[in-house]
């Protein structure tokens, strides 16, 4: 009885915090599709993040983003103090600030949620009489433990920022 009210208590915390992560990861999609519009704004780009992905549209905001920047240096080159380069170089530079900033707090959240299911793993594995009631488990208990483990590994492999980090360096490696 008291390993069923402990892991009734365990889980009803598991499922709180679980949708906070959610909600919290809901935030940051939305404010990555906002940024993403600012950030491509500069350079011309006026596709959405998500109908982007969709076409697989990569190429052409990196092609848009080189050709940007070739602009400025051959008008600079030219006319070395042009003010419209200058005012140009401040929009691109404000975009790429405003994604480090989202780089930090995405980073910041992948890490959170990675010790927020190191926890949730501590919890459900720590039962006093877990292997005496383990029989009498339901198949969900199993399939939560699994699933604590893939959301750890998503955390710490997956949730990766090289998409980021190639939109902000103008070109892909894989190019």
């Amino acid at each position: 009885m008291d390993f069923t009210v402990r892991m009734n208590s365990d889980l009803n915390i598991i499922n709180h915090e679980t949708g906070f992560l959610r909600s919290t990861n809901a935030s940051l999609k939305d404010e990555s599709a906002i940024l993403f519009d600012k950030y491509v704004k500069v350079i011309g780009y006026t596709t959405p993040i998500d109908r982007c992905r969709k076409a697989d549209d990569w190429n052409k905001v990196y092609e848009m983003l080189d050709t940007y920047v070739a602009e400025m240096d051959a008008i600079l080159k030219k006319t070395p103090n042009d003010k419209n380069v200058y005012k140009k170089q401040i929009n691109l530079e404000f975009s790429i600030d405003r994604l480090l900033d989202y780089i930090n707090k995405y980073s910041a959240f992948v890490s959170q949620g990675e010790k927020y299911y190191q926890k949730f793993k501590g919890i459900v594995s720590t039962y006093e009489n877990q292997a005496a009631c383990a029989g009498k488990l339901p198949k969900q208990f199993g399939d939560l433990q699994k699933d604590i483990d893939i959301s750890i590994e998503k955390f710490n492999n997956s949730y990766n920022i090289s998409e980021l980090k190639d939109l902000l360096y103008g070109s892909s490696l894989d190019n």
